[in-house]
């Protein structure tokens, strides 16, 4: 066999193996392996799993807030019609001044039924916590607002996108509710949450803005 004819053999064969999920692993072995990591997900149609309380919650943004100030603050923007509390988390080295740092927003709109939003909002304060060189250079570069749990109500209450009078945080309710003319929502009166969310952003005035989502629960 001629050298070039082995080098294209040779590459066929390691992509095939690649493809497989990994060196050494057959197709078989690979839907083997994929069927037993599914094996040990929780099953939630047949086990009701735990899912985080709004006591779970907010003690945790008191232990953050203890253990890592100054790096963490928590400021409460507002409550839900039934008082439960809308909590912003602002991650930065307060070391270093403010002056040239970026501003970035991370919410989860949609936090009620895709819990998996709010989820990946927890995580990643947890990581932006860390000691990684990454992390250390985003907490003295960026300055990073999180609101994880906008719809109380949605989050801890009912698993549904609206809030208790069935506005939704994320689109606000149908275009109704919105002066498009001025780019301003009618209906604060009746969503407490979005007026916490508008404020936010109008006092913080962000270079970005990401919104996390997820698989709905319904």
């Amino acid at each position: 066999m001629s050298k070039s004819k082995l080098k294209n053999w040779a590459k066929v064969g390691l992509l095939s193996v690649l493809w497989c999920g990994g060196l050494g692993q057959t197709p078989a072995q690979d839907a083997e392996s994929q069927s037993a990591a599914l094996d040990r997900l929780p099953k939630v149609w047949q086990e009701r799993v735990h899912r985080l309380t709004r006591e779970e919650f907010e003690a945790t943004l008191s232990f953050w807030a203890e253990k890592f100030a100054p790096t963490l603050t928590v400021t409460k923007l507002g409550e839900s019609a039934e008082g439960l509390g809308i909590f912003q988390i602002e991650i930065t080295d307060t070391l270093v001044p403010d002056t040239d740092k970026q501003r970035a927003l991370i919410t989860a709109l949609h936090g009620g039924p895709e819990r998996s939003g709010t989820t990946a909002c927890l995580h990643l304060i947890e990581w932006l916590l860390g000691e990684s060189p990454e992390a250390v250079e985003t907490r003295r570069k960026q300055r990073i607002r999180f609101i994880p749990v906008p719809n109380p109500y949605a989050y801890f209450v009912t698993d549904r996108f609206g809030n208790s009078l069935k506005i939704d945080p994320y689109t606000g309710g149908g275009v109704a509710n919105w002066d498009l003319k001025t780019v301003t929502f009618k209906a604060l009166d009746r969503s407490p949450e979005i007026r916490a969310v508008i404020e936010a952003i109008d006092d913080f005035q962000p270079e970005v803005h990401l919104d996390l989502h997820g698989t709905g629960l319904q």
